[in-house]
């Protein structure tokens, strides 16, 4: 009797739950419908909105979260799925297309309703040095029209202040800051951590100062990587110096003196950070915003309807479209790890970017391509997939132009073989010409807990497992791959670069360069911006400088998509703020830092083959 009243219970409470997910789903599916139809409607009527907007006084750039390369498509249904999910809680976790930043400052420029700037960046999160630079070359230019610029914030972070300083006056908060640091970078290394879980990791590379797999193989970098790092990462924030330093006519000591004299003058206000920036030039005036508010209301006017000064801010900003044009270039992304199957916001996917350029190739209105490569490498396999569509297009006779972003190493300048002029700016993180295989195996760690796996093969090469041991004859045909990996890539590029092998060998070897550096070594053809690589691939293809338009290639995500990501964002800040309450906020990015290095997705190629660069980052 009783496993019979044991068996009607489970029914009951199999057939309850069922009732319960069936309930929820229908209700959810009617929630989304719901959804779907409000935001149609928003579509509708925001469209009609955002032409009403005043388009006239100061263009606020009020930049919140990162910058990244890739356009977006800023639809009402995008900025919708952003509000209702992740609303203004955290818009630090915001991405803005560098370009759709540089082209509505470019316009603003030349628009007799805009009659100044102001950056008000507090919740600028930054972008890397490249794309910083293209920024503050568009407010420049709006600069050289006479329009004033002025600059205000609370704590100026170095990013922030880097554009700051382009302006006619930097504002500072009453107890504000300018917080200038330098610049660093640092990698996770997790030898004991492998040792302690009894994992093996096989380690197959050529190459010097290959650095990706030391992680596997030690507990901090090696002599040779840090040597390699240092020098770039040094030239790099020399950079940041003299062109912050000539933006305040000052000398770059002044911006940022050695920790014996900054001690020294951070004695002399008393440690007052805010009095610091103002007597050592970094600001020209400390005020309160209210004070400055009646400033811009008294200069710029005011906007009745609210009582504020007249602005818009560079994302109501509205621009009309280009006029369309019958002969294009084509401007195609690969940003971030190159690996196999379709693009994400951190991976560069070979299928996604082939279908691209096969579009351009195809089409007859496309007469150049230029291939913005942001990307640090990754698997070999996607990477060479990506450079025959590449070889395919300019044998289809369309001129292919590289214009490489804050990195394009490894396998991002494996692909930048194939091009036919390769541009960087000076501080482009590129070559890191090397290659490895990685493998890690568990089977210590299952033995020690009582798993044991044994069976029969037909061959070593089939026996891979893992759980199991590699053998030796199969390491030593990894190692013969990886180096005939290492010749492919030296030739490829020896071919590219009009060089011999031996002189690319001796700048590869997993050698990391800086844009001027690389110029100079004969790994880029010009140094300069996207500007640059667009009059490129004017002149390869014949074409008037107002006889072409800029056909962007853009992922079209769905709905779904967009609301999931913006859920995703959501929670993470949700969770992320519950943690800080606990854990300290300098370990919390210290954890952090293990899933932005996707590390699933870096090492997933197919023949354990990767030409990906490690040490191409900083952080400041």
């Amino acid at each position: 009797m009783r496993y019979l009243w044991r068996f009607i219970k489970f029914i009951f409470t199999f057939f309850w739950r069922l009732l319960c997910f069936i309930r929820e789903f229908v209700l959810n599916i009617t929630f989304l419908l719901f959804l779907f139809l409000i935001i149609g409607i928003y579509a509708t009527i925001s469209n009609e909105n955002y032409a009403r907007l005043p388009q006239d006084g100061l263009l606020l750039v009020n930049l919140a979260g990162k910058l990244v390369e890739e356009p977006t498509n800023n639809t009402p249904l995008k900025m919708l799925s952003n509000e209702l999910l992740l609303g203004k809680s955290d818009p630090k976790q915001q991405d803005n297309s560098l370009f759709d930043v540089v082209e509505r400052i470019r316009y603003a420029k030349n628009d007799n309703n805009i009659t100044g700037m102001l950056l008000q960046l507090d919740n600028f999160v930054g972008g890397s040095k490249p794309a910083l630079d293209y920024v503050a070359k568009a407010i420049r230019e709006f600069k050289s029209t006479g329009k004033p610029i002025y600059a205000y914030g609370t704590n100026y972070s170095q990013s922030q202040y880097f554009l700051a300083s382009n302006a006619d006056i930097i504002y500072l908060a009453p107890q504000g800051s300018v917080a200038i640091t330098g610049m660093s970078t640092n990698n996770l290394y997790y030898r004991d951590l492998l040792d302690n879980i009894k994992a093996k990791s096989y380690i197959y590379r050529v190459g010097t100062y290959k650095s990706a797999v030391e992680p596997f193989l030690r507990n901090d970098m090696s002599p040779e990587a840090r040597e390699n790092a240092q020098r770039w990462l040094n030239s790099m924030w020399q950079s940041y110096l003299n062109e912050v330093a000539n933006n305040r006519h000052v000398t770059p000591d002044v911006i940022f003196p050695d920790i014996d004299t900054l001690y020294k003058k951070m004695q002399n206000v008393a440690g007052n950070s805010t009095v610091y920036a103002l007597e050592n030039k970094l600001v020209d005036k400390i005020i309160r915003l209210s004070d400055l508010n009646m400033l811009l209301l008294k200069e710029f006017g005011s906007r009745q309807e609210n009582n504020s000064y007249k602005y818009v801010s560079i994302y109501d900003y509205q621009i009309p479209e280009p006029t369309s044009k019958r002969n294009k270039i084509a401007v195609v992304f690969v940003n971030g790890v190159i690996a196999s199957g379709e693009s994400d916001n951190d991976t560069a996917g070979d299928v996604t970017i082939i279908s691209q350029l096969q579009d351009a190739r195809l089409d007859n209105t496309v007469k150049a391509v230029i291939l913005r490569v942001n990307s640090p490498g990754g698997g070999v396999t996607a990477s060479e997939q990506i450079r025959n569509e590449l070889v395919a297009l300019r044998e289809a006779g369309k001129p292919l132009i590289i214009s490489m972003g804050g990195v394009a190493a490894s396998g991002g300048y494996w692909i930048s073989t194939a091009a036919d002029k390769i541009i960087a700016t000076p501080d482009t993180i590129t070559g890191s010409i090397g290659i490895f295989g990685l493998i890690t195996t568990f089977e210590h760690t299952a033995t020690s807990v009582g798993i044991h796996v044994d069976g029969v093969s037909t061959s070593p090469l089939a026996n891979i497992h893992l759980l199991k041991d590699i053998p030796d004859s199969v390491s030593k045909i990894m190692q013969l791959q990886v180096e005939s990996g290492y010749a492919s890539f030296l030739h490829l590029v020896a071919q590219s670069r009009n060089k011999t092998t031996n002189e690319i060998n001796t700048i590869a070897q997993g050698q990391v360069w800086i844009g001027s550096d690389a110029k100079q070594n004969g790994l880029v053809d010009i140094l300069g911006d996207f500007d640059d690589a667009l009059d490129e691939a004017a002149n390869l293809a014949h074409l008037d400088k107002d006889n072409y338009q800029i056909s962007w290639s853009r992922r079209q995500p769905t709905l779904a998509n967009m609301l999931l990501n913006a859920l995703n964002i959501n929670m993470q800040s949700t969770v992320k703020n519950a943690i800080t309450s606990v854990i300290p906020v300098s370990l919390l990015n210290t954890i952090l830092s293990i899933e932005k290095s996707n590390v699933i997705t870096t090492y997933s190629d197919p023949m354990n083959h990767y030409i990906y660069c490690l040490d191409c980052g900083y952080t400041n």
